[in-house]
């Protein structure tokens, strides 16, 4: 039998698995736009929409759901999961951290991709760690866990300036 913390959060997980649908169908086709910026300022050569999704329980790291969106090429899903997973499992390693991005070091390939969204820890990777964090930014707030200004906050940290583009 579960206890009713448990029962919450599979009620808010089920609650945000349909708008996750809905942020697949509706948001991941903007990534095209955002992406013809990125190519021409970072010269990136391959077309990405895909990668792996990953949420955590805030208070103790656990990993609640991991899921894959876009047609991620089997070559990349071993590396973007575990991306996803390392992004979200330092930023439980730093608590006072809003974003993956304060711990980032580029000499270890530690990138940005994971944020704080009120009871969870959502990392994203597969794309470009900005863009990554843009997802995971838009997701928070379709999913009620973050509000638009703690959005904004946390996107300042890391001067993200393609969140604009996601909502």
């Amino acid at each position: 039998m579960r206890t009713i913390e448990e029962l919450k959060v599979i009620d808010k997980l089920m609650a945000g698995h349909y708008i996750l649908m809905f942020f697949e169908i509706s948001v991941l086709p903007k990534i095209r736009d955002i992406h013809e910026i990125i190519k021409k300022q970072a010269k990136i050569k391959e077309y990405k929409q895909s990668g792996y999704l990953t949420v955590r329980d805030r208070k103790d790291g656990l990993v609640l759901l991991v899921m894959i969106m876009g047609k991620c090429p089997s070559y990349k899903a071993k590396k973007y999961l575990y991306l996803s997973l390392e992004r979200g499992e330092r930023l439980f390693h730093h608590p006072g951290h809003l974003s993956s991005w304060q711990s980032r070091d580029e000499k270890n390939k530690k990138q940005g991709g994971a944020i704080i969204a009120g009871d969870y820890i959502v990392s994203f990777a597969g794309i470009c760690e900005m863009l990554d964090e843009a997802i995971v930014l838009a997701l928070s707030e379709l999913c009620r866990w973050l509000d638009s200004d703690k959005a904004k906050e946390i996107a300042e940290i890391s001067s993200n300036y393609l969140y604009n583009y996601l909502k």
